[in-house]
């Protein structure tokens, strides 16, 4: 038996262990088939190559590189992409704090000339070091804002079933189809996001 037209049983062997039967079968029809959503997401995505041609002064060239190309079905299924990190942003500011203050401390110590130049530098890298900060704060808001949904909404992807017949997903415990219009990421955001706030002491 094939995993792209796995029985309910099969696809209870693929969800993982300690996963019974019948939470991965169907809400809508208990014989349809089924399977992972993680496959059928991958059923659907390639990696081709891509080619460009390019001019530039009168010499020729051609450059290569691949990507990723996906149906709507893919692109309905997609895992929702987590929030970017904060820490590399803190680290860059961190960074560049540090290094204007040592060519500011050091300018001053130089010659006029000297000291400019190292006040110039200090300020440039002062300037980064404000960009990313900023860039660090807004990221460490967005992770406290939304992190844990994030997360939760990671974890039921992985769980989620799919079923070819009906065309929908749902989430083994969870009854309620989502179908091709709705994006299942922001689903299962959107839920946990809403567990979430129900659980917080009023």
């Amino acid at each position: 038996m094939s995993s792209e037209t796995a029985r309910p049983m099969g696809a209870a062997r693929a969800s993982g262990g300690g996963v019974r039967p019948e939470a991965v079968r169907c809400p809508s029809g208990p014989s349809h088939r089924v399977k992972t959503v993680a496959a059928a997401y991958d059923d659907g995505r390639s990696l081709i190559t891509v080619t460009m041609r390019h001019n530039v002064g009168g010499v020729r060239g051609r450059s290569n590189g691949q990507a990723y190309a996906q149906t709507a079905r893919s692109a309905w299924l997609a895992p929702l992409a987590l929030p970017s990190p904060w820490q590399r942003p803190a680290i860059v500011a961190g960074g560049a704090a540090a290094l204007a203050l040592f060519f500011i401390v050091v300018g001053l110590g130089e010659s006029p000339e000297a000291a400019k130049s190292g006040m110039a530098f200090g300020a440039l890298l002062g300037v980064v070091a404000v960009i990313a900060g900023l860039l660090a704060l807004a990221g460490w808001h967005r992770h406290q804002q939304h992190g844990a949904a994030y997360a939760t909404a990671a974890a039921q992807w992985q769980r989620a079933m799919y079923c070819m017949e009906c065309d929908a997903s749902w989430v083994p415990g969870d009854s309620r189809l989502i179908g091709r219009d709705q994006e299942l990421g922001w689903v299962l955001y959107r839920r946990a996001k809403a567990a979430e706030q129900q659980q917080r002491p009023r």
